[in-house]
């Protein structure tokens, strides 16, 4: 896969896919603002291939266990089919890279979950090897409570500029 310059490269965690899923309030606003800051094929949102195993439920199913369905689960796959998403594999070098990253922070007496490790794993990982990242975007605040750790720069995804009410 060779870099294109005319890409703007975004890693998500999968809390802004969640948020964007679930149409949580105020969040969902601010990540439908920032994609629409890019122009069409403008925008590459990278994220580990585990986030399909955390975003889980619609924002019905989240509401009510009777919510949940085939139909929702539609819906959730079809998230994954947008060409703007780059969903990368776990492979074995971004696996040890995250045990590594784990065993980093622990050294530094910060706790990173195995899942944050391959985020943070892929994320550093696209960087290197694929794209730089404009960003590293996500609602979890571990990610800004060790920035100084991760090496990349992190935010809660938003509009470069707000959007003046009608």
């Amino acid at each position: 896969m060779s870099p294109s310059s005319n890409l703007t490269y975004l890693y998500w965690d999968a809390s802004v896919f969640i948020a964007w899923l679930q149409n949580e309030p105020e969040r969902a606003d601010k990540i439908r603002q920032r994609l629409d800051e890019f122009p069409p094929n403008g925008l590459r949102l990278v994220t580990s291939a585990v986030s399909v195993v955390e975003v889980v439920f619609t924002a019905q199913e989240r509401v009510s266990e009777a919510n949940i369905s085939s139909q929702n689960l539609s819906v959730i796959e079809n998230l994954w089919q947008d060409p703007r998403i780059l969903l990368v594999e776990a492979s074995t070098p971004i696996l040890r890279s995250a045990r590594n990253l784990i065993r980093s922070f622990r050294a530094n007496h910060v706790k990173l979950t195995p899942l944050d490790a391959i985020h943070l794993a892929t994320a550093l990982w696209v960087d290197k090897y694929i794209h730089p990242l404009e960003v590293v975007e996500t609602f979890d605040q571990k990610w800004f409570d060790h920035q100084a750790l991760i090496g990349l720069y992190v935010q809660e995804p938003h509009p470069s500029q707000y959007r003046l009410l009608p």
